[in-house]
């Protein structure tokens, strides 16, 4: 009973908005270019075909992942990103739909949002086809400060659904072999969105390359691969490390 009043709450709020009005909202909310708009429209219309057509066909999670191509991260390009996209949403619709044959579909500004984390605003594509190259290329120019980037920062407003636009944005990522953290402040909201999205993870079986946890957590543990920090403090203050030992004031 819970599971369709929550699927029909859904509805009706994703209902109201349009894909031009949620583009027009985000373009502002963001200060992103006009120009970016027809590039956005297009990366939806593909993804929404996408996802009409499998939400026709199947009626359960593990029919949908199936019918997901096997793609290497190397042969991956930017055009097959919606599909991959609308197979996750429909495997997430599907589990939480109800039983009245109806279904749930993504807010535009969630998988809009998506299309920008990645990069897939921006007029330029890359040098390469291979979409994590070129990911990876402007991520690593952006943070260099060689080149300005109007992907890869997204602001929801309340209520948007940003752990749904994380969750998927992880899914995605973590099919293709790679370890993704998801962080957040609080333990609580990180440990109820982990739980939320786990069936998600569990059918495309990659629950163990998704990672959530805090900002702290996160610090602490990429700290650990590299030292012990408590071993590496006491030896700093016992002057084992080659400096010499700290004042006792």
């Amino acid at each position: 009973v819970f599971k369709a009043f929550r699927a029909e709450k859904f509805r009706k709020a994703t209902a109201r908005m349009t894909v031009g009005d949620a583009l027009d909202k985000l373009l502002v909310l963001n200060k992103l270019k006009s120009e970016v708009k027809s590039r956005l429209q297009k990366h939806y219309g593909h993804f929404d075909r996408e996802f009409q057509s499998l939400m026709g066909r199947f009626y359960n999670a593990q029919q949908i992942v199936k019918s997901l191509p096997k793609l290497a991260m190397e042969e991956l390009r930017h055009d097959q990103i919606p599909a991959i996209l609308a197979n996750i949403f429909a495997v997430w619709s599907v589990l939480n739909s109800g039983q009245d044959g109806s279904y749930v579909t993504p807010h535009p500004v969630q998988v809009l949002s998506i299309f920008c984390l990645l990069g897939m605003c921006e007029a330029d594509s890359g040098k390469s086809d291979n979409f994590f190259i070129n990911l990876v290329t402007r991520l690593h120019d952006y943070l260099s400060h060689k080149k300005a980037s109007s992907g890869h920062l997204v602001q929801l407003k309340t209520a948007e659904g940003k752990s749904l636009v994380l969750g998927v944005l992880s899914a995605l990522l973590a099919l293709f072999g790679l370890e993704v953290d998801c962080v957040c402040y609080s333990a609580y909201l990180s440990s109820r969105d982990e739980k939320s999205l786990a069936p998600i993870f569990d059918a495309y079986d990659i629950s163990d390359r998704i990672h959530y946890g805090t900002f702290s957590t996160l610090s602490t543990r990429l700290i650990s691969q590299v030292c012990d920090v408590r071993e590496g403090s006491c030896r700093f203050v016992t002057g084992e490390l080659g400096g010499a030992p700290l004042s006792s004031k």
